[in-house]
């Protein structure tokens, strides 16, 4: 590829630069020390719950289970995993992991990277 080169990246379909592509630039990208957090905290056991019991008519769940910003729903959904989280005491360990990912990632170490559609 040519330097300064524009190219769609087949995760999120946005259009970047090869010199930008630094990790942590696409939030869609396969991430390991994302996947891991998530395993390890037991966040899929809070997925299927917030899934069977607090999706909406669509069956529509949010993308990130622990983020509020202005949704309805959003403090029985916080309900719902606190009361989770006395059952499966390892989802106290998602908040300090994922400061920790989010740290990671501004400073570069991890997060996925744009890869180029073929």
């Amino acid at each position: 590829m040519k330097k300064n080169q524009r190219t769609r990246c087949r995760y999120c379909h946005d259009i970047y630069n090869d010199e930008c592509n630094r990790k942590g630039a696409c939030e869609f990208a396969p991430d390991r020390f994302r996947s891991t957090i998530e395993c390890v905290s037991g966040m899929g056991c809070a997925r299927c719950m917030l899934y069977h019991c607090m999706s909406d008519a669509e069956g529509e769940t949010p993308q990130h289970p622990c983020q509020c910003v202005n949704e309805a729903g959003c403090s029985k959904r916080w309900f719902g995993l606190t009361m989770l989280s006395f059952c499966v005491p390892c989802l106290w360990c998602y908040p300090p992991l994922r400061a920790c990912h989010m740290v990671g990632v501004s400073c570069g170490m991890c997060g996925g990277r744009h890869k180029p559609q073929v």
